[in-house]
């Protein structure tokens, strides 16, 4: 397939804050396979809207579960490497929305947290320049700012929690962005794939 690192590489982070957008750069650049955000699908095949979804703990704690559960089964499809639009991060919304927080934490299990140590994470820092743009997405229901600000706390301390070495994205220009992700892969060993020009 291609000769790049056997190392998977995770967008993690709040709503809107970039991490789509990220990882299709990264899968373009290195010619790698993509994880899209799993919460789009689980949501599509609901035929509901988050809007529904959230009126009792009840269903945003089942919609949790399934998202949660397919993360998982969707990174077991793939060898790395691989980019990957979350990771155990959508935890943090079990936590703001749902009643099931405790439970799914205690299911992560310690092989998936030993791998996760040895991949490329990045935690995508929320930015208010960034708002009005991820607002126009009819797939997404933007957390408001102070929303925002607790998820990404959340993930901050769940990769504290299980000491996950992460790099944080706190720039909002892309071509800085994009700049600080191709150092970290390149030092890893990855390189652009043929023809594409980061």
């Amino acid at each position: 397939m291609n000769n790049q690192p056997p190392i998977r590489i995770y967008f993690a982070g709040a709503d809107g804050t970039g991490k789509t957008t990220l990882c299709l750069y990264v899968a373009k650049t290195y010619g790698l396979p993509m994880i899209n955000e799993v919460a789009r699908s689980v949501l599509a095949d609901s035929r509901k809207t988050f809007a529904e979804i959230r009126t009792t703990g009840a269903a945003s704690s089942e919609f949790q579960a399934e998202v949660f559960r397919r993360q998982f089964e969707a990174e077991a499809q793939l060898e790395p490497p691989y980019v990957s639009d979350r990771t155990v991060d959508n935890l943090a919304y079990a936590e703001e929305h749902a009643r099931n927080f405790g439970k799914l934490f205690h299911t992560v299990k310690a092989e998936y947290l030993a791998s996760l140590r040895q991949s490329i994470v990045f935690l995508v820092r929320p930015q208010r320049a960034l708002r009005p743009q991820a607002s126009t997405d009819p797939f997404r229901l933007l957390s408001e700012w102070e929303g925002q600000v607790r998820i990404d706390a959340v993930v901050e301390t769940l990769f504290q929690i299980w000491n996950i070495p992460y790099v944080p994205i706190v720039e909002v220009d892309s071509s800085r962005r994009e700049r600080l992700v191709d150092w970290c892969l390149q030092a890893h060993g990855f390189r652009p794939a043929s023809g594409a020009k980061p």
